[in-house]
C-alpha cells in the first residue's frame, strides 16, 4: 500500500511539474536563446545548446519534485509520530468511551 501511494504521489508531482513549471521554464529559456548574441551560436553548436537547455530545465523540475516529496513525507511522519504519543492515544480512547456511554439506546 505504501509503495503504491508513493508511486502515485511521485507520478502526480512529475506530471504537474511537466505540465506547468517545465513548460514555463522551457519557454523562458527558449526566448532567452532567441535574444542571445550571435556570437553564442558561433561558439556552440545548436545541438549542444538544445541539450543544455533541456537538461537544465528537466534537472530543475526534478529537484522541485524531489524537494516537495521530501517535505510531504516529513510532514506525514511528524503527524504520525504526534498521533502515536501515549498521552494522545489515551485521550482519544477516553473520548471514544465517554461518547459511547452517553448515547441513548433505541427503545
Amino acid at each position: 500500500m505504501r509503495g503504491a501511494a508513493g508511486f502515485v504521489a511521485q507520478y502526480g508531482m512529475a506530471w504537474a511539474a511537466n505540465r506547468g513549471a517545465l513548460r514555463d521554464a522551457h519557454r523562458r529559456c527558449s526566448s532567452a536563446l532567441l535574444d542571445a548574441e550571435p556570437a553564442l551560436f558561433t561558439r556552440n553548436t545548436a545541438s549542444s545548446l538544445v541539450n543544455t537547455l533541456t537538461f537544465e530545465v528537466q534537472n530543475g523540475a526534478n529537484q522541485l519534485v524531489y524537494s516537495l516529496q521530501s517535505l510531504v513525507a516529513r510532514l506525514a511522519h511528524a503527524t504520525v509520530a504526534m498521533l502515536r504519543l501515549p498521552g494522545l492515544a489515551q485521550l482519544a480512547a477516553h473520548r471514544r468511551s465517554s461518547r459511547s456511554c452517553c448515547r441513548r439506546s433505541p427503545s
